[in-house]
């Protein structure tokens, strides 16, 4: 059973709120009941939420990593992850409002700095709601999975966020 989500942080920030409405379609008040409820839980949506622990997400990350074998059992062909991962061009992205760079199923890093930290340009991931972050680094050969509790709109957050995967970034060096 999953833990039911409650708000945190500031009750409103305006600059965040009206971002989230206008990605989402609706308030940020109303996001958690609808997270919350059955039909969210029970609903198959490919490319969308999924619920599991940290140790999961980074054995799927690390998966795709040892080019798609898991235990000795052959998962994924490597083309499938090659194709996956394959990095394209860098574009404004207007929910986020920042420039991003994708790949046919993932978020990919940066040279310079990116959602992973910096010199992430191997990397590949996703960015979840608010503060949650789960990634691969090849060049690092770790997987990572930051699975905040809290989803905090305050922008305090935000610069915690960055904080850690600089932090990630600069203690494991890429090999």
């Amino acid at each position: 059973q999953a833990a039911v989500s409650l708000p945190t942080g500031l009750d409103n920030v305006p600059v965040i709120s009206k971002m989230l409405h206008h990605m989402l379609g609706i308030s940020d008040r109303d996001i958690t009941s609808a997270i919350n409820s059955p039909q969210a839980h029970e609903a198959v949506i490919p490319a969308a939420n999924i619920y599991c622990s940290a140790e999961e997400v980074c054995r799927f990350y690390q998966m795709l990593l040892d080019k798609g074998l898991w235990q000795g059992q052959a998962v994924f062909k490597p083309n499938t992850i090659a194709a996956a991962t394959q990095r394209g061009k860098l574009l404004f992205d207007h929910s986020a409002k920042a420039p991003m760079r994708y790949s046919a199923g993932f978020m990919t890093g940066e040279k310079l700095w990116s959602i992973f930290g910096a010199n992430t340009a191997q990397a590949f991931g996703h960015l979840g709601f608010i503060n949650i972050l789960c990634w691969a680094d090849p060049a690092r050969d770790i997987s990572v999975a930051f699975l905040n509790t809290g989803k905090s709109l305050a922008p305090e957050g935000f610069i915690g966020f960055a904080n850690v995967t600089s932090t990630i970034s600069s203690v494991f060096k890429v090999k």
